[in-house]
């Protein structure tokens, strides 16, 4: 006998109970009203659970769909020197194909533990990209304090003439500003901050 698991949005599972003897399988179906309630119980306890472990799941599938696929593309905004009016530097901002907004994307990425791979996947192509920038002008990149903290960081920049410049994410909060001011410094003094 199956009992289903309701949650909150509907159905998230089911709960069986089962008997080698046939004496105990006519127990079982005398007693179907009392187990479908205790299917209705352990599932009102349990169903958050399920579904927030489901969501977890679709997310993180949604965002390595989305690495594995390249789905977004970075675009160059300028940074003017204000005075003399030149383009001195770009800055890289990524679009996602499906019009996601990147700052729910990346959070979405974060949350579904591939927030690194993503910012990751994210900085190699705009890096790539830069090839068709003037070559004296400097890339801005937007990176995490994890990102940072990770030590991949040099890796993804590294056989690049161009300078660099960081800026870090202002949606993420700094846990340790010292382990932070120890990745900025391990990253050479050829990478700016801002």
């Amino acid at each position: 006998v199956y009992a289903r698991l309701r949650g909150a949005h509907g159905f998230v599972g089911v709960i069986g109970f089962g008997a080698h003897d046939p004496a105990n399988a006519d127990r079982i179906v005398e007693r179907l009203p009392a187990l479908a309630t205790f299917g209705s119980i352990i599932g009102s306890l349990i169903a958050s659970g399920l579904e927030a472990r489901h969501r977890q799941a679709d997310a993180r599938a949604t965002i390595a769909a989305t690495i594995a696929a390249g789905a977004f593309t970075p675009f160059f905004q300028p940074i003017v020197e204000l005075y003399m009016g030149r383009v001195v530097g770009y800055e890289a901002l990524s679009r996602f194909t499906d019009g996601g907004r990147p700052d729910l994307v990346f959070a979405l990425a974060a949350r579904s533990g591939l927030g690194l791979e993503l910012e990751a996947a994210t900085i190699q192509a705009a890096t790539a990209a830069s090839a068709v920038l003037p070559p004296d002008a400097h890339l801005s990149l937007n990176v995490s304090p994890a990102m940072i903290l990770s030590g991949g960081l040099p890796a993804l920049l590294a056989g690049h003439a161009r300078p660099f410049v960081l800026e870090i994410t202002e949606h993420v909060v700094v846990e340790d500003y010292a382990a932070l001011k120890a990745g900025i410094k391990a990253l050479g003094p050829d990478v700016r901050m801002a």
